[in-house]
């Protein structure tokens, strides 16, 4: 069986590292959602603790281990954590969309694309065609739009769902730079 890395799996492995002041700009929100997916110390996590924590989506806690900074100037103790997962085939991880060109190019973006949970939902997915309405004498059609983006695909999304959703807006006068080569965004990967 396949590993799935990926939100739209039943388990979903995400590795993170909290470092020093992690745990002082961690926001509430941030702790809050760790708590409801099953962490006990996700809301006291202190200044250079260790902690780890595997779980399922919808709640289910492989295991989780903190170990506490017993000082400021020190660290906690490394922690351990040894558990096992059940590992789900990949075609039962899979959403089952319908068979449409649409829907396969959705499939092969979100088998290698992070981030984007809304596009890659099983039960209601989130566009990735538009039909906006034409703009009566149209004098903006053939204007370039250059959209400047980072790594923030979420933000990105947004921007370009509102972007092509104007009136009378032409997708192929939109370019998107991307600070640095993200193979995701390769032209040959999604034409």
């Amino acid at each position: 069986k396949d590993v799935c890395f990926t939100v739209s799996c039943p388990i979903f492995v995400f590795p993170s590292l909290l470092q020093d002041e992690g745990s002082f700009h961690l926001k509430d929100a941030a702790k809050s959602l760790l708590k409801g997916l099953g962490s006990q110390v996700s809301m006291s996590l202190s200044w250079r603790d260790m902690w780890t924590l595997v779980v399922k989506k919808g709640g289910q806690v492989y295991g989780e281990k903190h170990s506490k900074s017993p000082a400021l100037s020190t660290w906690g103790d490394p922690v351990l954590l040894k558990t096992e997962v059940q590992l789900t085939a990949s075609e039962d991880a899979e959403c089952h969309w319908s068979d449409t060109e649409l829907n396969r190019r959705r499939k092969l973006f979100c088998s290698k694309v992070e981030g984007y949970g809304s596009i890659c939902s099983c039960k209601d997915p989130a566009p990735i065609e538009f039909s906006p309405d034409p703009l009566p004498d149209n004098r903006v059609y053939d204007v370039p739009v250059a959209v400047i983006a980072g790594n923030r695909p979420n933000y990105l999304y947004r921007m370009l769902r509102s972007l092509l959703s104007a009136q009378g807006v032409n997708p192929q006068m939109i370019t998107v730079f991307i600070d640095g080569y993200y193979e995701v965004w390769s032209p040959q990967r999604y034409p």
